[in-house]
This record gives C-alpha cells, sequence and structure tokens, in this order.
C-alpha cells in the first residue's frame, strides 16, 4: 500500500493574504509540489479551517476559500476543521489510513 500524499493545511486566502514571512516563496513551492504530485498522481489533500459565525475563517466566505494560486481541484479531497488540528474531530486521519507512528528513542 502506498501512503504517499501531499497535505496541504489552511493555506487559505485570509491567512496568506496577511502577508505572511516568506509569502512568495512559500506559495511558490506549494505550486511545484502540487504540479509534481498531479503529474505523478501522488493524492493531494487539503485542510480547511471554519473559524465559525463572524471570524475571518468562517464557512463560504470568500477569506474563508484556499488561496487562488493553489486551489484544489474537483477530484482532491477536502477536509474542513475547526480546531487547531488537522487530525481531531476529522474525517482526515480515516480517509488518509494514516498508520499510527511508535517513538523509540535513539538510545
Amino acid at each position: 500500500m502506498n501512503y504517499d500524499a501531499l497535505i496541504i493545511i489552511d493555506m487559505q486566502t485570509a491567512l496568506v493574504e496577511a502577508g505572511p514571512y516568506n509569502k512568495t516563496v512559500i506559495v511558490a513551492n506549494i505550486k511545484e509540489l502540487l504540479h509534481g504530485c498531479r503529474e505523478r498522481k501522488i493524492p493531494v489533500v487539503y485542510i480547511q479551517h471554519d473559524g465559525g459565525t463572524g471570524d475571518e475563517l468562517e464557512h463560504g466566505s470568500i477569506r474563508w476559500t484556499m488561496y487562488k494560486e493553489i486551489s484544489p481541484l474537483p477530484n482532491e479531497k477536502v477536509f474542513e476543521k475547526h480546531y487547531n488540528s488537522a487530525f481531531r474531530r476529522t474525517r482526515a486521519r480515516s480517509e488518509l489510513r494514516i498508520k499510527p507512528v511508535t517513538y523509540s528513542p535513539p538510545y
């Protein structure tokens, strides 16, 4: 089973247009990754935050949408989250079939 996927988290219009550090480089890097993954048929998954009514990331608002330069294609999955976690109370973990990670100390 192949566990490769590109997961893009919180790259929404409001957050990107706020001008984070190295915005241009970050967006360019994600565009390059998107191109490579789509070309190789590696799944691309988006995680999108819904901040609730009145929030800048209110579901359905223009600023809630994924940033236009790196927006999902119709066949790509988008999971909505309401917490500061891509996997808390979302379908992302089960849909992606994430394997549990065990930690082994290096000593």
